[in-house]
Order: C-alpha cells, then sequence, then structure tokens
C-alpha cells in the first residue's frame, strides 16, 4: 500500500473491493472500432452539403474535390473525438474526460448509477462492440448522464458489474433478511 499501510485484502468491507474487480484502474480509451461507425453515423447529416456540393459545381472534378474533402474531414473529426475521449472509474466515481483544447471531466458517482444499459445497434455487434448508458435518474425519464459509445463488449459487462455494484449494495436486505425501508 502506500505511505507504509499494509494493502487491503480483497473483499475488504473498508474499501468495498470485491475480489477480481478493479476498483480503479488506468485511463481508458473506446474501442478503436468506434472510427468505423462514427462515419457512418455522420453521413445522414453529410448528405444534404455533399449532394449540395456536387449539384452547384455541376459535378465537375472541383465538387468532387470538396465533397471528398468533407467526408475526410468528417473522418478526421471521429479520429480527434476517439484520441480526446478517455474514461475511468477512480474510486467511487466514473470520471468521462475529454481534452481537445480545454480538458471537460464528467463526474458520475457510482452511488447515484440507477441503471447500465448495454445495447448493440447492428453495425456495433458486426463489430464486436457496444453502447453502454448509463442512467441516474438525475436527468428525468429517458435521460443518461453518460454515454460509452464503442467499448467492447467484454469491457461493457465488466463495467456494467462495476456501476452497478453500488445500487446492488444499496438494495441488499438488512441482517434480519428484510428490505431496507
Amino acid at each position: 500500500g502506500q505511505d507504509g499501510a499494509p494493502p487491503s485484502p480483497p473483499g475488504d468491507p473498508a474499501t468495498g473491493q470485491e475480489p477480481g474487480v478493479p476498483i480503479s484502474g488506468p485511463p481508458l480509451r473506446l474501442s478503436p472500432k468506434v472510427l468505423l461507425t462514427e462515419p457512418i453515423r455522420m453521413l445522414p447529416s453529410l448528405f444534404l452539403p455533399l449532394a449540395g456540393v456536387l449539384f452547384v459545381g455541376g459535378f465537375s472534378p472541383g465538387s468532387f474535390l470538396w465533397a471528398a474533402l468533407g467526408v475526410a474531414g468528417s473522418v478526421v473529426y471521429a479520429v480527434i473525438r476517439w484520441a480526446t475521449f478517455t474514461y475511468q472509474v477512480v474510486g467511487d466515481r466514473l470520471e468521462l474526460t475529454r481534452a481537445l483544447v480545454s480538458r471537460s471531466v464528467r463526474t458520475i458517482p457510482l452511488e447515484r448509477v440507477r441503471g447500465v444499459d448495454v445495447s448493440n445497434p447492428p453495425l456495433h455487434r458486426l463489430l464486436g462492440i457496444a453502447v453502454v448508458k448509463i442512467d441516474t435518474g438525475a436527468g428525468g425519464e429517458d435521460k443518461q448522464e453518460g454515454e460509452l459509445d464503442g467499448v467492447t463488449v467484454a469491457e461493457a459487462e465488466r463495467l456494467k458489474a462495476v456501476l452497478l455494484r453500488h445500487t446492488r449494495a444499496g438494495a441488499e436486505p438488512d441482517g434480519d433478511g428484510r428490505d431496507p425501508v
């Protein structure tokens, strides 16, 4: 342990750490496979501007060049978003960090997590990645506090277990076997 104290044994009630479930670790990135889904997801919003460039340009080589630059720009944007986003569980909170020009950290206390939804849209399923949506109940119905779009399926399940550990711990019955009131 740090500062000369002996390390806490796994499953220690003082730390709440369960054996085999890391309580924190280094910052993690989304799967690089998400770089294949981002441009496809952006395609509908690019369709009208690209069609406009091609029609206004009369389908000339110059208009195709501008359209190609638009598509390349969306790919570069997806790479930058991926490279500047990390997440990690630190003690009793999940931190979602985006750092491009300025650093933005969204902190979600684990005790506020009410639900974790893991979904696999068709393209994600094909690539072996998933979307993790974290609900804290703070934003009202159908609003999630955080989203990790593009983690591996195994990482999604690990995160779900870690994030819901506190929810289950708060819902466990008392020593007399009855639910807490």
